[in-house]
């Protein structure tokens, strides 16, 4: 595993989401499950000049996620976000979401 995060979406914008160093070329899963969050993104990139450029797959927090991406040395950056219409300066969710994200090699 390269990198592994989870939290709280509790607002109109949240994410939960970490930056790695991936040492070795290849083919690695991204994996995202969340629940209590409507809206949800996973967001994933390197440096486009070099690796994977930023890439943004809505999914429904019903079923778990998984992607196999092809991945260069360097840092790549993973989050899975929650983008709620603004609705206020207090807009957030009550329903408690959380979610989680993973990167291991292999795919």
């Amino acid at each position: 595993m390269i990198l592994e995060d989870s939290g709280a979406v509790d607002s109109a914008l949240s994410r939960v989401g970490k930056s790695a160093r991936v040492e070795d070329a290849g083919s690695y899963t991204v994996s995202a499950a969340c629940v209590g969050a409507s809206d949800v993104h996973l967001v994933i990139g390197q440096d486009p000049r070099t690796g994977l450029p930023s890439q943004d797959q809505a999914f429904d927090c019903s079923t778990p996620y998984a992607r196999v991406v092809q991945l260069q040395p360097g840092r790549v950056t993973v989050q899975v976000m929650v983008m709620r219409p603004y609705s206020g300066a207090t807009a957030s969710s009550t329903d408690g979401g959380a979610a989680a994200v993973r990167v291991t090699a292999g795919g």
